[in-house]
């Protein structure tokens, strides 16, 4: 018989086998929760239930009202449901947490755009491409900015920055044809009319528009990747077969090991080196 505190350990480290097993299913964190709603949400948004993609963000901030990613979303859907105050309001409230949260600036830019803000946008977009100057589309956008500004020069410039990370953004092209014609360089405008028809002539790109999903990356929802918990160190398990009684044990050695005759499963529960019957 295995000592009393020997048998203690035994029941012990099986429990914390079984706990790893099954995990923990009695109550989800709120956080879990939270996640779920908002990865629901985002899947509503690209249904274009904006209304609904809404509500269920707004019940994953109340499980989690640090999420920052189910506000920057919940934002993102007032948006596009047309609730543009509600909308900045909120993406406001993303940026006060997170000043360089640039899809924060860039959503709260498109809210301006549509608002005829021209010079919050432009104010917005900088920030966007001072966080992030790899994104054409955001060169893009405060290049328009510019543009409706009539500050000309700027906004080529920027029209110019999106079409070098991205030669074939149809928007852009087409925004430098209309800057150069308004500056009166009609050879350059010709020029970047014809690349902007050839880009969508052939389908290699497509200019952007007011479409959920066509505003750029930084428009859309975003879901929240959860990590695979790690799986630390298995208890290593040996199976032998031990055959129980004489003729078990004659007939399991004459026949190479067969079924018949009872058996035991060791396991080495402790790590020990040394086998322990369960």
């Amino acid at each position: 018989m295995l000592p009393r505190i020997r048998i203690a350990q035994v029941f012990a480290v099986l429990l914390l086998i079984t706990s790893v097993a099954w995990g923990d299913v009695d109550a989800p964190t709120a956080r879990k929760d939270a996640i779920q709603l908002n990865n629901l949400g985002v899947a509503y948004m690209n249904q274009q239930n904006f209304n609904r993609a809404e509500e269920l963000f707004s019940a994953a901030i109340e499980k989690d009202p640090t999420l920052l990613i189910a506000q920057l979303n919940q934002g993102i859907a007032l948006l596009n449901s047309q609730q543009l105050s509600q909308a900045s309001a909120v993406l406001h409230k993303v940026i006060a947490q997170d000043p360089k949260n640039a899809p924060a600036w860039y959503n709260l830019g498109l809210v301006a755009r549509k608002n005829g803000n021209t010079a919050e946008t432009i104010v917005d977009f900088k920030q966007v491409v001072a966080l992030d100057a790899d994104n054409a589309d955001a060169h893009y956008l405060l290049g328009s900015g510019y543009q409706q500004n009539k500050n000309y020069k700027d906004a080529i410039l920027q029209y110019q920055a999106a079409l070098q990370l991205n030669p074939l953004h149809a928007s852009a092209e087409f925004g430098l044809a209309r800057a150069y014609q308004e500056t009166g360089s009609l050879d350059a405008a010709r020029t970047a009319f014809q690349r902007f028809q050839h880009i969508t002539g052939e389908k290699l790109g497509s200019p952007m528009t007011i479409s959920y999903g066509e505003m750029g990356r930084y428009s859309m929802a975003q879901t929240i990747h959860v990590a695979e918990p790690e799986v630390g160190p298995m208890i290593p398990v040996r199976f032998v077969r031990e055959p129980i009684g004489s003729d078990a044990k004659t007939s399991s050695s004459a026949k190479g090991g067969d079924e018949n005759g009872g058996g035991a499963c060791m396991i080495d529960l402790f790590g020990d080196g040394k086998t322990d019957l369960i």
